[in-house]
């Protein structure tokens, strides 16, 4: 992931101590353990020939974070996951799953259980960008007979996933001055199977040594060609998103963050041995998203 992050300071001619500028540094030290909470509403809706369908996808993750290692320039974290709700519904298909990896044994319970405890060594530089990551393989492995139920929740476990996930947790540049309605922008360019630009407009709402508070409005887009079931596709999507959040100024790293917004596009099956043509699907994805760091 490529990320370009651009402070722009406005300058207020305001004599008023409460509008003076603050810096803010991370403040992380080698064993700091936290627990981070994601949760993530999906409503997509796909046409195809003429038919509405729609599926809520509904997932809930809760994790351990510690930091392992730490430089001037990047911090390792050990991330291990403790608890994970799964809750798929499409009621044009009859449709309903609920995976709980604390509830009774079947297969689906069994694959989410199966990653719990497992740890994942994640190498991030002070911007959030990932640089390397191990035994990740063992967790989408895992994961697998969840996917195949058509829940798809690989996107928030991949690499991708991780990026979007970290990238979160450092909003701000360090040592940087900011006061209530400073502007920056956070830009990344995934390039992947599937290539994922995003580029967040953050402004302070909030600011003082006790409290950074901030907005953001976002612009994202993806596309790209993937193989699933055996099938050919494409993908190309594009849509854009509100969100609100707080800085933790202790740690410098995200207290919490909730994000809303649409995309819009569609999904093109290439023609094969079940569809003798093309199927173009037209789709929107409604989705809601929640982090909190403690």
């Amino acid at each position: 992931m490529k990320k370009i992050f651009l402070l722009l300071s406005f300058s207020l001619t305001l004599a008023v101590s409460a509008f003076a500028d603050s810096k803010y540094d991370l403040n992380l030290k080698t064993g700091d353990s936290f627990l981070m909470s994601s949760s993530v509403s999906q409503k997509i809706t796909q046409n195809m020939m003429g038919m509405e369908m729609v599926i809520d996808l509904d997932v809930d993750v809760i994790m351990d974070l510690i930091v392992t290692e730490l430089s001037k320039d990047e911090v390792l974290f050990t991330q291990s996951y403790k608890s994970l709700l799964v809750s798929m519904k499409s009621p044009a298909q009859g449709l309903e799953v609920n995976m709980d990896s604390d509830g009774d044994s079947n297969q689906f319970n069994d694959a989410l259980k199966s990653i719990i405890g497992k740890k994942i060594m994640v190498r991030v530089d002070l911007e959030g960008n990932v640089l390397s990551v191990e035994g990740l393989e063992e967790i989408l492995s895992g994961l697998e007979t969840v996917q195949a139920s058509g829940a798809d929740v690989l996107q928030f476990f991949d690499k991708e996933g991780l990026e979007k996930n970290y990238q979160m947790l450092f909003p701000i540049a360090y040592g940087k001055d900011y006061k209530t309605g400073s502007k920056w922008n956070i830009e990344s360019d995934t390039d992947a199977e599937i290539s994922v630009k995003l580029n967040n407009e953050y402004t302070a709402t909030s600011v003082s040594k006790k409290v950074f508070e901030f907005s953001t409005d976002s612009s994202t887009s993806l596309s790209g060609d993937i193989e699933q079931q055996g099938m050919e596709m494409s993908i190309n999507m594009e849509g854009t998103f509100k969100g609100s959040g707080e800085l933790n100024v202790k740690t410098g790293l995200i207290k919490s963050y909730t994000q809303q917004g649409q995309m819009a596009g569609n999904t093109v099956i290439e023609a094969n041995d079940q569809i003798p043509m093309d199927m173009d699907i037209p789709m929107t994805i409604e989705m809601v998203s929640i982090i909190s760091l403690k």
